[in-house]
C-alpha cells in the first residue's frame, strides 16, 4: 500500500494536504498512474527512514567542572649535586626522565599488542655554566666521563616532603662531555647521564 499527499483537488472527498492511500484514491475514481489525475493532483509520500541504531540524540545538560591548576612555579633548584659535588649555582636547565622500555609480550592468544615493563633505563640531562677552574663544572665533567654518578635534584626547599619532592638518579652513566663555546657568550657544558633508576621521595 502506497501513501500519497494531495497537492490540489477539485473533488469534495479530498483537500490539499490530505494524506491518502492508493485504496482511498481508487475508491474515489482517481487514477494513481497519472501525474495529472481526474480532479486531483497527487504526490507520493516518501516513507520516513527509521533511525539507525547508532543514531543518537544528544540532549545532555549536565554541567562539568574542571579542576584547574591553582599553583604555578618558576623553574628553580635549591639542591643539585652530581657525585656529591654541588653545582646548584651553575645549573641552567635540567631534564630527568624515568623510563621503563616496553617489552613485547604479545602471544597468539592476544587480541592486541601486549607490553610489559623492561629494566628501568632512566636519563638525566642538564646544562651547566662552564668554568675551567679546578673542581668546577668542566674539569669535573671530563673526569666523570666513563663512570656512573648519583644525581640529586630538589626543586624546593625543605625536601623531601609532600609538596617538595626530592629526585635521586642512581647509576647514571656519562659517556661524553661536550663543551659549547661561542663568541661573546658564556661557556656551557651539557651532560647526559643514562641508565640507572630515578626515585622520587616525598617523605
Amino acid at each position: 500500500m502506497t501513501t500519497y499527499q494531495v497537492i490540489s483537488s477539485r473533488l469534495y472527498a479530498f483537500k490539499p494536504g490530505d494524506i491518502v492511500t492508493d485504496i482511498d484514491l481508487i475508491a474515489s475514481g482517481v487514477s494513481v498512474a497519472k501525474s495529472l489525475t481526474i480532479g486531483a493532483i497527487i504526490e507520493q509520500v516518501k516513507p520516513t527512514k527509521a533511525p539507525k541504531k547508532y543514531d543518537k540524540t544528544i540532549n545532555d545538560e549536565t554541567e562539568y567542572t574542571k579542576t584547574m591548576a591553582t599553583v604555578t612555579q618558576l623553574g628553580k633548584a635549591t639542591v643539585f649535586t652530581v657525585g656529591g659535588v654541588d653545582f646548584n649555582d651553575q645549573l641552567v636547565s635540567i631534564e630527568m626522565t624515568k623510563t621503563f622500555p616496553p617489552l613485547d609480550a604479545t602471544t597468539l592468544a592476544s587480541t592486541s599488542v601486549d607490553n610489559v615493563a623492561g629494566l628501568e633505563n632512566s636519563e638525566t640531562s642538564f646544562t651547566l655554566l662552564g668554568s675551567f677552574l679546578t673542581a668546577e663544572s668542566i674539569q669535573f665533567a671530563f673526569g666523570d666521563v666513563g663512570t656512573t654518578s648519583v644525581i640529586v635534584y630538589e626543586p624546593l626547599a625543605a625536601a623531601p616532603g609532600a609538596s617538595s619532592p626530592r629526585y635521586t638518579h642512581t647509576g647514571g652513566y656519562l659517556s661524553q662531555a661536550p663543551i659549547v663555546v661561542n663568541v661573546g657568550e658564556l661557556v656551557q657544558v651539557s651532560l647526559v647521564y643514562s641508565g640507572g633508576s630515578i626515585v622520587q621521595a616525598v617523605a
